[in-house]
């Protein structure tokens, strides 16, 4: 009886010390959630701009379980004037679970015959083991002129 006792104890000590070495590895390193992040990011900007797949990109949201995806759309639908090629990230930094990705995005514009080069800068946070895109918030100001790339 007082074995089967320890041996009990004992189980519910390596249960418990087991619990926490595995809760320790959940955390993923600085590089692994840099080099997720970029991925993301691409993968997003990729889908909103290239493929227009609107409801994957809302899926990856902070805000969707917030904002009606109807209004989502309003906010980042294009309209047409610029036609967007390619998506490629230029940068990456960290801190705790917060994510700030500077992309460059190429398109062309009405009226010009070149490829013009613009740089996004775009913010994620890490919720959930995974990154949530942070939808900028919508302003009454004008939206500033593209920054060209160099």
């Amino acid at each position: 009886m007082l074995s089967t006792r320890i041996c009990c104890v004992y189980a519910l000590i390596f249960i418990i010390f087991s619990g926490l070495l595995l809760a320790c590895e959940g955390r993923p390193t600085e590089a692994d959630m840099k080099a997720s992040l970029e991925r993301v990011a691409a993968e997003y900007w990729t889908k909103r701009f290239i493929d227009k797949d609107y409801k994957a990109t809302y899926a990856m949201e902070l805000e969707k379980d917030t904002l009606p995806y109807e209004k989502y759309l309003e906010r980042v639908k294009n309209a047409g004037q610029i036609s967007y090629q390619s998506v490629k990230t230029k940068d990456v930094k960290i801190e705790k679970d917060k994510g700030e990705v500077n992309l460059i995005v190429t398109c062309k514009m009405p009226k010009v015959k070149i490829d013009v080069p613009m740089a996004l800068y775009d913010k994620w946070s890490f919720e959930s083991n995974q990154w949530k895109h942070v939808l900028a918030k919508r302003s009454s100001k004008p939206l500033p002129m593209p920054i060209l790339a160099r």
